[in-house]
């Protein structure tokens, strides 16, 4: 189909992260007219690298994910530095933050999240990791400071943490919690994946309260890394309903005719994942249906990665233990395995340095499998 040749709905997207860029795909393959529009100056591009561009930066061309002739091939219209406002949800109309509107068939909402800035004594000056135009503010500080303090022990204070190390800026990592990655691993994981990454240099302060740290801040380039929330503003008045993020059903319908939503602005059986994977399946489902499809958004379990270095981990499913669930561990110098059984079928699993295994137990955790064997090694190998 050539571009010109496209009578179909007009499909206008907030937002050019991976979930919006998806959608524009899925979209456009279906014969619509796509605008697609970013609040950033760039073009769509891949966040994840942002952590290990602070080691090592490049181009920022270098980190889009589609090449600019992609866009017009399929036809979509890719406006960046393009700000929404508001939203006229009955008039089907968009306000942009330049003074412009326009009128659309169908919305996609995919504006992502911003990252929480909590007060903390002491790191009143204090950094995020979200845009690319904060990799090179982030840098630039922390290698100024010749020193940085990563708050937040989850996937992105740890790879952060990682590669301003890696940059030849020390970095201590704080979390309030008892161990790493709370929300992935268990206490057992968590603590065998600090021994890892302080063998390899990484300082931490675990278990401590960040408020509590103001002579360590002092001097140092503080980073926040402890969560995000959705970017929900520029839809006060709309009359979309949102909870933590927008409320969405398995067709990615929000409360709002013709208005899909997805990504991180995206609130599905009141879960809101924040992972790149789900959010491009989100975006699939929101583009193909506002351009009259008929697509269904099916949940499968979550499972984060995490690289630093020659560190792996894997993490799927349930793995918070509790009553009627049966943990089967190993830990040796090699890595760390823990399966969470809860009557007779896998429920969750961890797995640090070697992940070889992942796909195989994502699939297993998925499909509810039921397992056999006594011990963890018999357990994998009958999935």
């Amino acid at each position: 189909m050539k571009v010109n040749d496209r009578m179909g709905k007009k499909v206008l997207i907030i937002g050019a992260g991976p979930a919006g860029l998806a959608a524009a795909d899925a979209a456009s393959a279906l014969g619509a007219e796509v605008r697609l529009c970013g609040g950033e100056p760039y073009a769509p591009y891949w966040r994840p690298r942002l952590t290990h561009w602070l080691s090592e930066p490049v181009p920022q061309e270098q980190l889009a994910i589609k090449k600019p002739e992609w866009y017009v091939q399929r036809g979509i219209t890719l406006v960046t530095g393009k700000k929404a406002v508001r939203v006229d949800a009955a008039g089907k109309r968009v306000y942009w933050a330049d003074g412009s509107d326009e009128a659309y068939d169908s919305l996609v909402l995919a504006a992502g999240s911003e990252p929480n800035m909590p007060q903390i004594p002491g790191a009143e000056q204090a950094l995020a990791l979200r845009t690319f135009d904060d990799a090179v503010r982030l840098r630039e500080a922390a290698l100024k400071a010749g020193r940085a303090v990563v708050v937040g022990g989850g996937l992105l204070g740890l790879e952060t943490a990682w590669e301003l190390n890696a940059a030849g800026v020390p970095a201590t990592l704080v979390e309030r919690n008892r161990w790493l990655m709370p929300r992935q691993l268990d206490s057992a994981g968590g603590r065998y994946l600090q021994a890892k990454l302080e063998a390899r240099g990484i300082v931490f302060s675990i278990g401590r309260d960040p408020a509590t740290l103001g002579e360590l801040y002092r001097g140092a380039c503080v980073v926040l890394a402890v969560g995000v929330r959705a970017n929900l503003s520029f839809l006060e008045g709309s009359g979309i309903v949102t909870g933590k993020a927008v409320t969405v059903d398995a067709l990615m319908r929000t409360s709002a005719p013709d208005v899909y939503a997805c990504g991180d602005v995206a609130e599905f059986m009141g879960r809101c994942w924040g992972l790149i994977s789900l959010a491009q399946e989100q975006g699939k489902t929101a583009g193909a249906n506002a351009a009259g499809g008929s697509s269904v958004y099916t949940e499968t379990p979550p499972s984060p990665v995490l690289k630093t270095g020659d560190v792996s981990v894997f993490s799927v499913g349930d793995i918070a233990g509790g009553e009627g669930v049966t943990a089967h561990r190993e830990e040796t110098d090699a890595g760390y395995k823990c399966l969470m059984i809860k009557g007779g079928v896998l429920a969750g699993a961890i797995l640090i340095g070697d992940t070889k295994a992942g796909m195989k137990l994502k699939k297993a955790v998925a499909e509810k499998r039921k397992v056999e064997g006594d011990n963890l090694q018999n357990i994998i190998a009958s999935l």
